[in-house]
């Protein structure tokens, strides 16, 4: 048996930040960003046939997968001082598409959705020794492209790897507390 696993990936990132201090104590932040990514992997997997001595593909394991992501984000935070606090408040609304094909099977499978991220902290400072801090914010983890890719990867046997088209991302709200 052998494989060879054939691709190309591109990644094109834009980011334009813009910060406006009113004074010492207070500050706006806006900016945008967006995140292009390509792949295309060909996977081709092949036996030996024993009675031929011929190299043949295996359409069971073999598979062209083409995946496509696009994430265009905008964000604003204001951030303020109060005697012994720092707080600041912000916002990102994200829209997100997936795109992926199975040439193989011609399966297709594309993902739209659009989000909001708020998150805010809150520092309050007691002496040069001592500060509290209390932050929130809500994430997102986007599944890759191997994770969405439904053909087995069995370029190593010991580790078979097979994705799911109709993963949907993971959102995390977390909240810390420091001192």
């Amino acid at each position: 048996q052998r494989a060879t696993d054939e691709g190309t990936r591109h990644v094109a990132v834009g980011q334009i930040d813009y910060a406006r201090p009113f004074d010492n104590d207070n500050k706006l932040e806006l900016g945008a960003k967006s995140i292009i990514r390509s792949a295309d992997n060909d996977f081709a997997f092949e036996n030996l046939e024993p009675g031929t001595g011929e190299w043949e593909n295996d359409p069971n394991v073999s598979n062209r997968f083409i995946y496509g992501e696009q994430v265009y984000a905008a964000y604003g935070i204001y951030s303020q001082t109060l005697g012994s606090w720092k707080l600041s408040a912000g916002s990102t609304l994200e829209y997100t598409r997936i795109d992926t094909e199975l040439k193989t099977t011609g399966e297709e499978n594309d993902q739209r959705y659009l989000n909001l991220f708020p998150s805010a902290t809150a520092l309050y400072t007691l002496n040069d020794m001592n500060s509290f801090k209390l932050t929130y914010s809500r994430r997102i983890d986007r599944p890759n492209s191997w994770r969405l890719n439904p053909f087995p990867d069995i370029a190593d046997t010991l580790n078979i790897r097979l994705g799911n088209p109709n993963l949907q991302p993971e959102f995390i709200q977390s909240l810390e507390v420091g001192h």
